[in-house]
């Protein structure tokens, strides 16, 4: 059995850390019957070299002492009041029952602790039954089920004719002087804002605003695996959607205990990619309105 040490994760690191990490999900997704949802190792290569290089992001490594090979890793996005993990990554030939998954969620958990963070999430594919065995032996709890959902906008009943925007709702680019009036409204239903995720978001052209009676009533940090939302009403956020055109494989994260905006999107033309399960250590709310979720929380 290899011997294993931890270290906090270097750009350097970005091409073997990436090749472990889009193995690691393409093995899981195809053992399941899954489409990964990574389209390749490049892409992989990308994200996690991102992530490495981001001043948000914590990161750790698994190394196999005697050889250095990188056998897995893990980051803590840990720019605002709540921490999101992922993705964590454990090498599917060298790296398995060794006990690395615990040890590299151990490592974010001391981290976040350490920097005094309220609370810490995640959200986990449902069919991966090895990841929510650790995660609830960590201590997590499960918040609800996300339906992943991709493609484009579409109303059932008329054939290809693309859905209008909800009346009454505009749409436009977020900017600098709509964070306080967003942060306001992610308050009042989590509890939380994420504003440095919403300042990101900003500064690369991603987040959109929806106004309605001439006030914010909903943003998104982009309609995408990692962004998320929140709105006054689910009319907000099909707006939101709509707007959005072409949803991207793998898709947005739509909570299933909001089955009216789930109904609505399948019968827009929208389809499930998979599901995956919130959960949670520390400080949580219920959310009292319609939101949705990034890949973290």
């Amino acid at each position: 059995m290899p011997s294993v040490h931890l270290r906090e994760g270097q750009p350097k690191d970005s091409s073997e850390a990436g090749l472990v990490c889009y193995f690691a999900f393409k093995d899981v997704a195809e053992k399941n019957n899954m489409r990964p949802e990574l389209h390749s190792a490049d892409d992989s290569i990308k994200a996690v070299a991102s992530k490495l290089a981001s001043s948000h992001v914590y990161s750790v490594v698994a190394i196999d002492k005697k050889s250095g090979k990188i056998l897995g890793s893990n980051f803590l996005h840990e720019e605002d009041h709540i921490c999101g993990v992922g993705p964590i990554s454990v090498d599917p030939a060298d790296g398995q029952n060794l006990g690395l998954g615990r040890m590299l969620m151990e490592d974010v958990l001391r981290r976040a602790a350490e920097r005094n963070k309220a609370g810490v999430r995640l959200l986990q594919d449902c069919f991966n039954m090895r990841s929510l065995a650790l995660y609830s032996k960590l201590g997590f709890r499960g918040r609800g089920t996300t339906a992943v959902l991709h493609g484009a906008v579409v109303h059932a009943k008329k054939g290809s004719d693309v859905i209008a925007i909800p009346s009454g709702c505009k749409t436009r680019k977020c900017i600098e002087s709509d964070v306080e009036a967003c942060c306001k409204l992610c308050v009042s239903i989590h509890g939380h804002d994420r504003r440095n995720d919403l300042m990101q978001a900003i500064e690369h052209r991603k987040s959109f605003v929806v106004l309605r009676e001439g006030r914010i009533t909903a943003y998104t940090t982009g309609l995408t695996y990692n962004g998320h939302s929140v709105a006054e009403s689910n009319h907000d956020l099909k707006a939101l959607i709509v707007s959005a055109g072409d949803i991207m494989y793998p898709g947005f994260h739509c909570p299933v205990d909001n089955g009216e905006l789930l109904q609505w999107c399948l019968e827009s033309g929208l389809a499930i990619t998979k599901c995956m399960t919130m959960m949670s250590i520390g400080m949580y709310n219920n959310p009292s309105k319609p939101y949705l979720p990034s890949v973290c929380f």
